[in-house]
């Protein structure tokens, strides 16, 4: 029986304590700043997929988000986040929703969208607010301080933090009034900072002294708490204004400290965070050779983890530190590499404002499809699993592509990459790459009218075709990709044969007199690389010799260099 979300149909589906044991067990990896959290987070995704609980498979989504998010892989915890955003929605759970919300207004705020973090900050206080759950409204305060510190609008900063540290008090919740303190320290840290930049060296110095007494606290309450990912980011805040007010030795001893501890529990992101404030220690300092070194080690793995917004930081200070040495080509050299890596970072920025307003519409169409569903499921009295196969329904629409009705690449990049590194690598599993020949001439011969004609029916074709457990993804433009998750070299190059002669013989004429289409094919399976990736590299190469020797043919087989 062909497997579903990485289980097999036929294994008995997990309980609700299993479930949330595994949710738990991926968030105590997450504060413990362990990159284990990830492969944690995935199975809590998996099992809960499994069974009919929509407000469980919200909590494993926003659980999953918020390790990448804490890992540094963004546009992955954007897909999870939003997805939990839906789900929390249709499960009609407003705090839920709350606090996947606050999680994406973090994630926006880290990638410098705060106008769009700001929204999504005051929209969980708003679903906060109508729940009245003061734990989610407390959440919500610390996210919109954090936001408005970011805005340097520390009056209205200071007035919403202090709301949560003293909405946490009451609420005995140590873990959010710890947050509190830290970003109520972030608050004049980042004023003291500023001051001290203007010359008001006595308030800046103030300013940056209370900035390290709350820092101190919150660390110690993380500490008691044993949540070491906060705690790291409490201390390496103290090292940053002890560097301020030029006691470089204290904050050298704290920021070794921080680098041995992320190498330890395997945390990139600690350790590039705590390699660039050693470079940015060191600057002040002139101790430029040192800087130097720290500051390319952080650059090398904020490029590895691909998060240029970190990236873009290590290569402004490399170009001054090589300046302080003197060494004006590699100045110029990381100088020019900070304004590349500031102008893709501005394209990546659109980019995702683009994604955030589809997918903040899809996430309102199937919240309004959702209230619908719930109102039929109460007056049908319909059972846990109609329920569960509409939740995924709606889900799967922020996965379809509109024109072909194929699942799209984010299904690729987010369902099917995190199922995959959940199977046994010693099952078959292939992938195929195909492309429409010569369709820029149908383009041009016939109009684009009827180059989305022939993309809708080659979709038609694909879904009618594929059998049980094979799947086509619109991949791009014209080309498609084929997952065959049970099936090895051999099975998967006879069945794309068997789509390409279908597609061939099909009655193109009916959609303008002398158009004919055919497609062309690579494939690769998993004996030839063990990761989705290196399969789709293979395949495309294949595809391209298939081009080469005449198109309408599949290759499956050299092209391997």
């Amino acid at each position: 029986m062909f497997a579903v979300n990485g289980r097999s149909a036929d294994r008995p589906a997990p309980t609700l304590a299993e479930v949330q044991q595994s949710i738990d067990i991926a968030r105590a990896l997450d504060a413990g700043d362990n990159a284990d959290s990830l492969p944690a987070a995935k199975r809590a995704v998996s099992l809960a997929l499994a069974i009919a609980a929509p407000a469980l498979q919200a909590a494993a989504r926003e659980c999953l988000g918020s390790c990448q998010l804490h890992h540094g892989h963004l546009d992955a915890a954007y897909a999870n986040i939003n997805a939990a955003i839906a789900t929390w929605s249709f499960a009609g759970d407003k705090a839920g929703e709350a606090g996947a919300r606050c999680a994406f207004a973090e994630l926006l705020e880290k990638l410098g969208q705060t106008d769009k973090a700001l929204n999504e900050g005051l929209a969980a206080l708003r679903l906060a607010d109508d729940s009245g759950n003061v734990r989610a409204r407390t959440l919500a305060h610390i996210v919109v301080g954090v936001i408005y510190t970011s805005l340097r609008q520390y009056d209205d900063a200071l007035s919403v933090l202090r709301k949560a540290e003293a909405e946490a008090s009451g609420l005995e919740d140590a873990l959010l009034g710890a947050r509190a303190l830290n970003n109520l320290g972030n608050i004049h840290n980042d004023r003291g900072s500023s001051l001290l930049r203007q010359g008001a060296s006595d308030a800046g110095a103030a300013d940056v002294q209370e900035g390290l007494a709350l820092y101190a606290q919150a660390a110690q309450r993380f500490a008691r708490l044993g949540d070491v990912r906060l705690e790291g980011v409490a201390l390496r805040n103290v090292a940053l204004g002890l560097a301020m007010l030029r006691r470089f030795d204290e904050a050298d001893a704290i920021l070794d400290s921080q680098l041995c501890a992320s190498r330890a529990n395997g945390s990139r992101v600690s350790e590039e965070s705590a390699l660039r404030f050693k470079g940015t220690a060191y600057l002040e300092q002139g101790r430029f050779a040192e800087a130097i070194d720290a500051l390319r080690a952080a650059c090398a793995i904020a490029a590895e983890m691909k998060y240029p917004e970190r990236e873009v930081e290590s290569h402004e200070m490399l170009a001054t530190a090589y300046e302080g040495t003197g060494d004006a080509g590699n100045a110029l050299r990381h100088f020019r590499k900070f304004h590349d890596q500031q102008g893709r970072i501005v394209n990546d920025v659109n980019q995702r404002r683009a994604r955030a307003v589809a997918l903040q519409f899809q996430a309102e169409h199937a919240k309004a499809e959702a209230a619908e569903a719930t109102l039929r499921a109460r007056k049908l009295e319909t059972s846990n699993r109609e329920l569960i196969e509409e939740t995924e329904r709606l889900s799967a629409e922020m996965l379809i592509d509109p024109l072909t009705g194929l699942f799209n690449r984010r299904h690729l990049d987010l369902v099917l990459r995190e199922d995959f590194s959940l199977r046994n690598p010693h099952t078959a599993f292939s992938v195929a790459l195909v492309d429409i020949d010569h369709f820029k001439r149908v383009n041009d011969r016939h109009s684009h009218q009827v180059g989305d004609d022939v993309l809708r029916q080659v979709g038609a074709l694909f879904r009618r075709e594929c059998r049980q457990g094979e799947f086509a993804v619109r991949y791009g433009g014209e080309e498609f990709a084929l997952v065959f998750p049970t099936a090895g070299l051999a099975d998967a190059r006879a069945a794309c044969d068997r789509l390409r002669i279908s597609i061939e013989r099909h009655a193109w004429d009916g959609l303008h007199a002398g158009l004919g289409v055919t497609v062309s094919a690579g494939v690769a399976d998993n004996s030839e690389s063990p990761s989705l990736d290196g399969m789709l590299a293979i395949a495309d190469r294949r595809l391209y010799v298939a081009k080469s020797r005449g198109r309408n043919r599949v290759v499956a087989s050299g092209a391997l260099v």
